[in-house]
């Protein structure tokens, strides 16, 4: 009778059978780089590490592909934000208005609310990466809020100024809107 294998020669029959599969499978029959690194990989590699490392590739670049279009999209408010600029800077320069300090005050406050508007779009470009600049999106957006009330305020006065300049504002009228422009949204809750 014969005597039951041990441990080591149990591991070594282990060991032989694996060279053995690794053997049969079937390789690339053409020579090249990627046929040897495939077939290297083949023999040494679990079938699960392989899947792993190929689902890790595909995730890596689908979240590089998402980036990029947010990207694009934040590119696009930015160029969007630009026209409108240029668009008001015409309506200002083409406008019959005297007084270049009017039409300077008028610009300006329409640059700043162009401005708020195209920090806006970027916040709400920068909401999937929920960080901006190392801030919380909560934070960045109301950031953008103040900033778009208060290109509105400016916006306002310069209106209540373009008035009084031409006599079509009193005094109790333009107090009031005044207040009005120091805060138009804020205490209502916009």
């Amino acid at each position: 009778m014969a005597e039951k294998p041990n441990e080591r020669e149990l591991a070594l029959a282990a060991r032989v059978n694996e060279l053995s599969d690794a053997d049969a499978a079937p390789t690339i029959a053409s020579v090249g780089i990627f046929a040897l690194v495939v077939d290297f990989l083949k023999r040494r590699v679990t079938r699960g590490v392989m899947a792993v490392a190929l689902l890790v590739f595909i995730a890596y670049h689908g979240w590089a592909a998402f980036n990029d279009s947010q990207q694009s999209m934040a590119d696009l408010q930015t160029k969007r934000a630009e026209a409108g600029q240029m668009e008001a800077e015409a309506a200002a320069i083409n406008s019959n208005a005297s007084g270049g300090s009017m039409q300077l005050e008028t610009l300006l406050a329409q640059i700043g609310k162009t401005q708020a508007e195209a920090d806006q779009a970027k916040a709400d470009a920068d909401a999937q990466t929920q960080l901006i600049n190392g801030m919380p999106v909560a934070v960045a957006q109301e950031q953008a809020n103040v900033a778009a009330a208060e290109a509105e305020a400016q916006q306002e006065t310069a209106k209540v100024r373009q008035l009084v300049q031409y006599g079509l504002l009193g005094p109790a009228e333009m107090a009031r809107r005044a207040m009005s422009a120091t805060a138009p949204s804020i205490f209502r809750g916009q």
